[in-house]
């Protein structure tokens, strides 16, 4: 008999009150060549007094049910116990030969972390190695995709449709990716081309929408500290759906623009608060046309940076201060709060950090200092 499989035994007949002296003896001594085993032994006796009656049949079925398991994993049971159990039907098994499993069962359901020991007890001994049984319902990890700041990069989704993903974004989908419906997830800038299928909807969702299409071109804007965030239509149909208003759909047109204030928590705000924001509805949501571009009207200011340029008109330094960070991978911090607030308008290709905030500050009376990746307005 195997020395595993006499500590099972030995064990047993302890938990039964049938070990002679001698037996216990012989357990004891079998627990130190087994390091950290008597521990778990420990909290299995404790317990097994003040377990209640169970069913046993279903116990039975259940403890059978994770020999399967484990022996699909390679762990594989001493052969004693497999043959007493996975291989002979369960009225053909002698009632001594069946003593330990019914011992261990009654504990196993309140106690996994006993069988988990039995697997771990039962494995080659040669090979010490972490053994995770298998779980009912499996966590799905995501693919995901993101980019740092001053960078960008081209995605092709396995539905053929392409993304484009601006700095300091990040987009995730799973792997049921397609199989009803495709779904992704936005924290950031995106501008997707969308390969049209129509039995199969292509949804984005973000912190505060939902954007669903079939087949279109469109940017997606949701960074967390954006004081907006905005989906711009290019070519077909999108339907925006808000978090906090699900009833309510919103339909874009070809150059137009959905904008909603990214006012934090608004589904949960306290009813004190929520006259105020019934007040401002007609501002948190707006459709609003697309910007062209002064220096080219094909060319809007929504889309300017997936052509490497970084446009902005009448948006307050506050706001342009996050997109500089991004482009150029730096941090602004204002001395003068005063600052945030100056209205700016700029278009930029391939200047360089210095440059943009030379050309910024000809309009204004703003001063800057840059060290390091930290950006001083002062």
């Amino acid at each position: 008999m195997e020395k595993n499989d006499r500590i099972w035994q030995l064990l047993a007949r302890k938990l039964a009150k049938e070990a002679t002296d001698a037996e216990l003896d012989e357990l004891a001594a079998l627990w130190k060549q087994q390091e950290g085993d008597a521990e778990i032994a420990a909290i299995l006796e404790k317990n097994w007094q003040t377990f209640p009656e169970v069913d046993m049949e279903f116990l039975d079925a259940t403890y059978l049910l994770h020999l399967q398991r484990m022996q699909e994993q390679g762990i594989v049971m001493g052969a004693a116990h497999h043959n007493d159990t996975l291989n002979a039907p369960a009225d053909h098994i002698h009632p001594k030969k069946s003593t330990f499993k019914k011992y261990l069962i009654a504990g196993m359901l309140p106690f996994i972390i006993i069988l988990l020991a039995a697997g771990w007890w039962q494995f080659s001994k040669k090979e010490q190695q972490t053994i995770v049984l298998p779980v009912t319902q499996s966590v799905e990890i995501p693919n995901e995709i993101v980019t740092k700041n001053a960078s960008k990069t081209k995605i092709i989704l396995p539905d053929g449709s392409t993304v484009w993903l601006n700095a300091d974004s990040k987009l995730w989908y799973y792997k049921s990716f397609g199989n009803v419906q495709r779904e992704v997830y936005l924290t950031g800038e995106a501008f997707f081309d969308v390969t049209k299928n129509p039995a199969k909807p292509f949804i984005i969702h973000t912190k505060l929408t939902d954007v669903r299409v079939l087949g279109t071109q469109f940017n997606v804007r949701s960074y967390p500290n954006d004081k907006t965030v905005e989906t711009s239509l290019i070519r077909g149909l999108v339907q925006v759906t808000l978090h906090s208003r699900p009833d309510e759909k919103y339909f874009l047109k070809p150059n137009e623009k959905l904008v909603v204030l990214n006012v934090p928590d608004s589904v949960n705000t306290p009813k004190n608060i929520q006259p105020v924001i019934k007040n401002l509805d007609e501002n948190i949501v707006a459709i609003k046309n697309l910007t062209p571009l002064q220096q080219d009207d094909s060319l809007k200011i929504e889309t300017a940076w997936t052509k490497n340029r970084l446009c902005f008109t009448d948006e307050s330094f506050d706001e342009v201060a996050h997109q500089l960070e991004r482009w150029y991978d730096v941090q602004f911090v204002f001395k003068n709060d005063k600052y945030k607030n100056i209205r700016l308008n700029g278009s930029f290709v391939n200047e360089t950090l210095t440059q943009a905030l030379d050309a910024l500050k000809f309009s204004t009376n703003f001063h800057y200092e840059i060290k390091d990746k930290m950006v001083t307005i002062y």
